[in-house]
């Protein structure tokens, strides 16, 4: 577990490098994006990271964040600022199996093209517009439902 606190500790990178796997920074509005990204750089092993309610974070933060995370199979932006460039990397999560985004969010700036790479996940990929717990559902993707 990783508390906000420790986004600004130069140790945190040594963290997430070891054996981190889970973190949940929900709600944490006044996060800076650029000191994140670049800690979570080294987050090889984070396989679930919820973001939700960061609304400080800005879509290029978020995409170098996703970027940095290849492992993720559970990922939460709902009420985070993700434009077009989360999109496209979210899009090139291999291992993504969760993603809790509301693409009709007023936080959101995804354009038709943004909506599209998010529609164009496997269907393995549960979307959910619902930020209060993971949902999974084997293999089933209302699309309709989402947006």
């Amino acid at each position: 577990s990783v508390s906000f606190d420790a986004v600004g500790n130069p140790h945190l990178c040594g963290l997430i490098r070891g054996s981190l796997s889970r973190m949940r920074l929900t709600g944490c509005a006044a996060i800076r994006g650029e000191a994140l990204a670049e800690a979570l750089c080294c987050g090889q092993r984070l396989t679930h990271l919820q973001l939700n309610g960061c609304s400080s974070l800005d879509d290029f933060s978020i995409a170098n964040i996703v970027r940095g995370c290849p492992a993720v199979c559970e990922l939460g932006l709902v009420g985070c600022r993700i434009g077009d460039l989360t999109a496209a990397e979210v899009a090139s999560l291999r291992s993504l199996r969760v993603l809790c985004v509301d693409p009709s969010d007023h936080m959101t700036c995804l354009t038709d093209h943004g909506r599209a790479l998010l529609y164009s996940l496997p269907r393995s990929v549960v979307v959910s517009a619902r930020a209060s717990s993971w949902v999974h559902v084997p293999n089933m993707v209302d699309w309709n439902a989402v947006v």
